[in-house]
């Protein structure tokens, strides 16, 4: 009984001792292996490149690396920094230009709604002269609002082919000329088409120019929102032209 229990630790022991010395055999076996394809590999690069770890040259390229190594994490980060800046930069340029297309707009948008409210006023004072004094329709108020709509306009944009709108200022000559030929005119029916034509046909040419000025904010987030008001300003100009028809 003695025997055995002296057996099995002597033998436990053996085992251990036998796995340790399998382990650091494989363990030095690849050293070697590694050993040996670095001198490989150094050989390769002398016959290559005739540098070797102990010539100057090889030196000089190891000091190089050894210094290269720690810049490129520093590196990494300068560039993702650079990529996300120009990313903010580009969002920002584009919602200053949706800021200005929809000031725009907005500008085009009451011009236009003062010379709808204009041509109304104008119609009405040919058939009902004096009816619309004092009221929120009253011509001398209604081209005061228009004047100062052009005015507010702060980019004058031209339209290509029309000559009436090739300045604000000249735009603003044109309407005190036909205020003034309208004032002159006795109150007919040929006026009255005339006024019709006129205040349409300028309402007509800023509408189309508010659509241009839509264009170029398409794939903003405003975008939709600026068709759906271009479109009410259309509906509004149909439905002024309507009550025009309907007043001549």
């Amino acid at each position: 009984g003695d025997d055995q229990e002296h057996t099995v630790p002597t033998q436990a022991g053996e085992t251990t001792k036998t796995e340790f010395t399998g382990y650091s055999d494989g363990l030095s076996g690849t050293l070697d292996r590694v050993s040996g394809s670095l001198v490989v590999s150094l050989q390769w690069l002398d016959k290559i490149c005739g540098i070797t770890p102990t010539s100057r040259k090889g030196q000089m390229i190891y000091m190089f690396i050894m210094l290269l190594i720690p810049i490129i994490p520093v590196l990494a980060l300068v560039t993702q920094n650079i990529v996300m800046l120009n990313t903010i930069i580009s969002r920002k340029a584009d919602l200053v230009s949706t800021d200005l297309n929809v000031l725009k707009s907005d500008e085009t948008a009451r011009l236009i709604d003062a010379l709808q409210q204009e041509r109304t006023a104008s119609l009405i004072n040919i058939y009902l002269p004096g009816a619309l004094n004092d009221s929120i329709l009253d011509m001398e108020r209604q081209r005061l609002l228009t004047d100062s709509a052009l005015e507010n306009i702060t980019e004058w944009r031209a339209p290509i082919g029309e000559d009436m709108f090739r300045s604000k200022l000249r735009l603003q000559i044109r309407i005190d000329d036909f205020r003034q030929l309208q004032d002159e005119r006795e109150n007919t029916k040929e006026l009255a088409y005339d006024v019709h034509e006129f205040y349409s046909y300028t309402t007509r040419v800023l509408l189309d120019d508010l659509t241009n000025i839509i264009k170029t904010s398409n794939g903003s987030r405003s975008w939709r929102y600026l068709v759906t008001y271009k479109n009410l300003m259309r509906a509004l100009e149909s439905m002024g032209q309507e009550i025009s028809f309907g007043i001549i």
